[in-house]
């Protein structure tokens, strides 16, 4: 199917303390073969290696994948970085027997959008 716009799809990895797992993890997102993967992770003032580690296996990288390193300046937890991984992208929720409206050009727009409200976190 010529022109199907593939959606982004994007993981989240917050990192604190994960020293003993994180190039795992990271390998195994790295292996994935879906074209449009992006992958944040949020260090989250994490006092271990995690970082240095995560940073060496990005380097590799050998599919391409979009790949951000966001670093929190004080530890926020696990939910904070994960809002912090979201923050800037628009979340469109569909149900699935509510799909076929989106066949129609131009119904996807950033007013019909879903902007999480993370005020006071």
């Amino acid at each position: 199917m010529s022109g199907t716009l593939t959606p982004r799809v994007s993981v989240l990895i917050p990192i604190y303390n994960v020293e003993a797992y994180i190039e795992e993890c990271l390998r195994s997102v790295l292996k994935q073969d879906y074209s449009n993967l992006e992958i944040i992770l949020v260090d989250d003032c994490s006092p271990d290696n995690s970082l240095v580690i995560a940073e060496k296996v990005i380097e590799e990288n050998p599919k391409g994948h979009t790949i951000q390193v966001i670093k929190h300046t004080e530890n926020k937890g696990a939910v904070g970085a994960r809002i912090t991984a979201i923050m800037p992208r628009i979340l469109l929720p569909v149900e699935a027997a509510a799909a076929v409206a989106l066949r129609q050009p131009k119904t996807v727009t950033p007013e019909k959008a879903f902007i999480p409200d993370i005020r006071g976190v």
